[in-house]
Protein backbone atom coordinates (compact mmCIF):
# COMPACT_ATOMS: atom_id res chain seq x y z
CA UNK A 1 0.00 0.00 0.00
CA UNK A 2 1.07 3.53 -0.69
CA UNK A 3 2.04 6.01 1.99
CA UNK A 4 0.21 9.36 1.86
CA UNK A 5 3.09 11.13 0.12
CA UNK A 6 3.31 8.31 -2.46
CA UNK A 7 -0.45 8.48 -2.96
CA UNK A 8 -0.29 12.23 -3.62
CA UNK A 9 2.61 11.74 -6.06
CA UNK A 10 0.64 8.99 -7.84
CA UNK A 11 -2.44 11.25 -8.09
CA UNK A 12 -0.23 14.02 -9.50
CA UNK A 13 1.37 11.68 -12.04
CA UNK A 14 -2.08 10.64 -13.31
CA UNK A 15 -3.30 14.25 -13.19
CA UNK A 16 -6.37 13.22 -11.21
CA UNK A 17 -8.94 15.94 -10.60
CA UNK A 18 -9.87 16.82 -7.03
CA UNK A 19 -13.14 14.90 -7.45
CA UNK A 20 -11.23 11.81 -8.60
CA UNK A 21 -8.72 12.14 -5.73
CA UNK A 22 -11.54 12.46 -3.24
CA UNK A 23 -13.22 9.32 -4.59
CA UNK A 24 -10.00 7.28 -4.55
CA UNK A 25 -9.17 8.53 -1.06
CA UNK A 26 -12.69 7.61 0.11
CA UNK A 27 -12.23 4.10 -1.29
CA UNK A 28 -8.79 3.76 0.34
CA UNK A 29 -9.95 4.91 3.78
CA UNK A 30 -13.35 3.20 3.99
CA UNK A 31 -14.29 -0.40 4.66
CA UNK A 32 -15.81 -2.35 1.77
CA UNK A 33 -19.25 -1.04 0.79
CA UNK A 34 -20.76 -4.46 1.47
CA UNK A 35 -19.86 -7.86 2.81
CA UNK A 36 -19.90 -10.57 0.17
CA UNK A 37 -22.16 -13.56 0.60
CA UNK A 38 -22.06 -17.08 -0.65
CA UNK A 39 -24.91 -18.63 -2.54
CA UNK A 40 -25.86 -21.74 -4.39
CA UNK A 41 -23.42 -20.99 -7.21
CA UNK A 42 -20.47 -19.43 -5.45
CA UNK A 43 -18.06 -19.92 -2.58
CA UNK A 44 -16.99 -16.71 -0.90
CA UNK A 45 -14.13 -16.04 1.47
CA UNK A 46 -11.18 -13.89 2.43
CA UNK A 47 -7.71 -13.71 0.92
CA UNK A 48 -4.81 -12.58 3.11
CA UNK A 49 -3.12 -10.06 0.81
CA UNK A 50 0.56 -9.38 1.40
CA UNK A 51 0.40 -6.44 -1.00
CA UNK A 52 -2.51 -4.80 0.79
CA UNK A 53 -1.57 -5.83 4.34
CA UNK A 54 -5.16 -6.87 5.00
CA UNK A 55 -7.71 -9.45 3.99
CA UNK A 56 -9.59 -8.93 0.75
CA UNK A 57 -12.99 -10.54 0.35
CA UNK A 58 -14.01 -12.46 -2.73
CA UNK A 59 -17.44 -13.56 -3.86
CA UNK A 60 -16.29 -16.35 -6.15
CA UNK A 61 -13.42 -18.77 -5.59
CA UNK A 62 -13.38 -19.60 -9.31
CA UNK A 63 -13.36 -16.04 -10.70
CA UNK A 64 -12.55 -13.27 -8.21
CA UNK A 65 -10.01 -15.23 -6.13
CA UNK A 66 -7.95 -16.19 -9.21
CA UNK A 67 -8.17 -12.56 -10.37
CA UNK A 68 -6.54 -11.46 -7.13
CA UNK A 69 -3.84 -14.12 -7.12
CA UNK A 70 -3.05 -14.04 -10.85
CA UNK A 71 -3.60 -10.40 -11.80
CA UNK A 72 -3.37 -8.17 -8.75
CA UNK A 73 -1.28 -9.58 -5.92
CA UNK A 74 1.94 -10.28 -7.82
CA UNK A 75 1.74 -7.67 -10.59
CA UNK A 76 4.23 -4.88 -9.87
CA UNK A 77 2.10 -2.48 -11.94
CA UNK A 78 -0.78 -2.94 -9.47
CA UNK A 79 -0.15 -0.62 -6.53
CA UNK A 80 -3.36 -1.31 -4.60
CA UNK A 81 -6.66 -3.10 -5.12
CA UNK A 82 -9.80 -2.61 -3.08
CA UNK A 83 -12.72 -5.04 -2.83
CA UNK A 84 -16.37 -3.97 -3.04
CA UNK A 85 -15.14 -0.36 -3.05
CA UNK A 86 -18.36 1.61 -3.47
CA UNK A 87 -22.06 1.37 -4.11
CA UNK A 88 -23.42 3.13 -7.17
CA UNK A 89 -27.13 3.94 -7.27
CA UNK A 90 -27.84 4.66 -10.91
CA UNK A 91 -31.17 6.06 -12.06
CA UNK A 92 -31.87 5.11 -15.65
CA UNK A 93 -34.55 4.42 -18.23
CA UNK A 94 -32.95 1.83 -20.50
CA UNK A 95 -34.28 1.86 -24.06
CA UNK A 96 -37.70 3.24 -23.29
CA UNK A 97 -38.32 0.97 -20.32
CA UNK A 98 -39.75 2.20 -17.06
CA UNK A 99 -37.38 4.33 -14.99
CA UNK A 100 -35.50 2.29 -12.44
CA UNK A 101 -32.58 2.50 -10.04
CA UNK A 102 -29.72 0.04 -10.39
CA UNK A 103 -27.62 -0.65 -7.31
CA UNK A 104 -24.16 -1.76 -8.36
CA UNK A 105 -21.09 -2.74 -6.34
CA UNK A 106 -17.98 -3.12 -8.53
CA UNK A 107 -15.84 -6.12 -7.55
CA UNK A 108 -12.63 -4.08 -7.29
CA UNK A 109 -11.08 -0.66 -7.64
CA UNK A 110 -7.55 -1.20 -8.96
CA UNK A 111 -4.76 1.37 -8.79
CA UNK A 112 -2.00 0.71 -11.32
CA UNK A 113 1.12 2.77 -11.94
CA UNK A 114 -0.29 4.52 -15.01
CA UNK A 115 -4.09 4.22 -14.63
CA UNK A 116 -6.86 3.16 -12.30
CA UNK A 117 -10.45 2.03 -12.53
CA UNK A 118 -13.21 -0.29 -11.46
CA UNK A 119 -13.06 -3.94 -12.45
CA UNK A 120 -15.72 -6.61 -12.55
CA UNK A 121 -15.06 -10.36 -12.92
CA UNK A 122 -17.59 -12.81 -14.38
CA UNK A 123 -17.49 -16.01 -16.40
CA UNK A 124 -18.09 -15.84 -20.15
CA UNK A 125 -21.14 -18.03 -19.62
CA UNK A 126 -22.58 -15.62 -17.02
CA UNK A 127 -21.94 -12.61 -19.27
CA UNK A 128 -23.73 -14.36 -22.14
CA UNK A 129 -26.73 -15.03 -19.92
CA UNK A 130 -26.76 -11.45 -18.60
CA UNK A 131 -26.62 -10.11 -22.16
CA UNK A 132 -29.71 -12.16 -23.03
CA UNK A 133 -31.59 -11.06 -19.89
CA UNK A 134 -30.46 -7.42 -20.02
CA UNK A 135 -29.31 -6.63 -23.58
CA UNK A 136 -29.58 -2.90 -22.89
CA UNK A 137 -26.96 -3.27 -20.17
CA UNK A 138 -24.50 -6.08 -20.99
CA UNK A 139 -23.04 -5.91 -24.49
CA UNK A 140 -20.00 -7.24 -26.29
CA UNK A 141 -18.43 -4.28 -28.07
CA UNK A 142 -15.37 -4.82 -30.27
CA UNK A 143 -14.73 -8.17 -28.57
CA UNK A 144 -14.93 -6.76 -25.04
CA UNK A 145 -17.81 -7.12 -22.61
CA UNK A 146 -19.23 -3.85 -21.31
CA UNK A 147 -21.83 -3.06 -18.67
CA UNK A 148 -23.05 -0.08 -20.69
CA UNK A 149 -25.17 1.58 -18.01
CA UNK A 150 -22.54 1.37 -15.26
CA UNK A 151 -19.71 2.34 -17.63
CA UNK A 152 -21.55 5.46 -18.84
CA UNK A 153 -22.38 6.44 -15.25
CA UNK A 154 -18.81 6.06 -14.00
CA UNK A 155 -17.35 7.87 -17.00
CA UNK A 156 -19.81 10.76 -16.75
CA UNK A 157 -19.33 11.24 -13.02
CA UNK A 158 -15.67 10.38 -12.44
CA UNK A 159 -14.01 9.90 -15.86
CA UNK A 160 -12.88 6.44 -14.73
CA UNK A 161 -13.46 3.25 -16.66
CA UNK A 162 -14.90 -0.08 -15.65
CA UNK A 163 -13.55 -3.27 -17.16
CA UNK A 164 -15.53 -6.47 -17.33
CA UNK A 165 -13.12 -9.38 -17.24
CA UNK A 166 -13.97 -12.89 -18.34
CA UNK A 167 -12.77 -15.89 -16.38
CA UNK A 168 -11.52 -17.46 -19.60
CA UNK A 169 -8.77 -14.83 -19.65
CA UNK A 170 -7.30 -16.58 -16.62
CA UNK A 171 -6.46 -19.76 -18.54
Amino acid sequence: MLYDVEFQAWCNSLRLSQQQRDLVNQIRTSPPARKVKGGGRNVHGFYASSKMGRTIQFESHTVELPAMTQFYEYDDQVLEYWDQPIKFSIKCSPQGKQATTISHYPDFFVMREIFCGFEEWKTEKRLGKLSEEQPHRYQKIEGQWVDVIVQEYIESLYQFNMKLHRKELLK
